[in-house]
């Protein structure tokens, strides 16, 4: 069970690459900090390439799946944590991923169109970033013990990407 959970709490290694390749990384590019570079980086890119590939984010189907996915998430993190016996470990990206699907979740995508569907992912990965990075206005939550205090500002920051680009688009 230990490697499948490492397996999926990483990205499927992403965090770990991150992690390992981070400190040479920051060196050639002083000005990139691991927040915008690191794990949670790779961790938000593989979020939306599922997007890309049709994890299913509308309906009643794509609600049960998101919702099952964030809650086996939950208990992926917490295992995590117990494993590198350390708070939100920067190796654990699991929660950049289903933050990044519950940002653009129950948005047809399938009505954007060519580069009218790239600026709405990048929107949407940039506002994700942007509110990961700085935790807004999120940052308590991460306090919470377990799997929850690891997932929830990521879940906030998506739940807020999502609530702020239905805005955007009603205006």
């Amino acid at each position: 069970m230990k490697p499948i959970i490492l397996i999926l709490a990483t990205g499927f290694g992403l965090g770990n690459l991150a992690f390992n390749c981070s400190g040479s990384l920051l060196k050639k590019f002083p000005s990139l900090p691991q927040k915008w570079s690191g794990g949670g980086f790779l961790g938000t890119l593989l979020g939306f390439f599922f997007v890309f590939l049709g994890f299913p984010l509308t309906g009643l189907f794509g609600f049960l799946t998101l919702f099952w996915v964030t809650c086996l998430s939950i208990f992926i993190a917490d295992q995590a944590e117990k494993i590198f016996e350390k708070k939100d470990d920067s190796k654990i990206v699991i929660d950049e991923i289903i933050g990044a699907l519950w940002s653009v979740a129950f948005f047809p995508l399938d009505q954007f169109r060519g580069f009218n569907l790239f600026i709405f992912i990048g929107s949407a990965f940039i506002l994700f970033r942007i509110f990961d990075v700085f935790k807004i206005p999120f940052k308590s939550v991460q306090n919470w013990k377990g799997g929850l205090g690891v997932m929830a500002d990521d879940l906030l920051a998506g739940f807020s990407v999502n609530l702020l680009l239905r805005i955007a688009l009603l205006l």
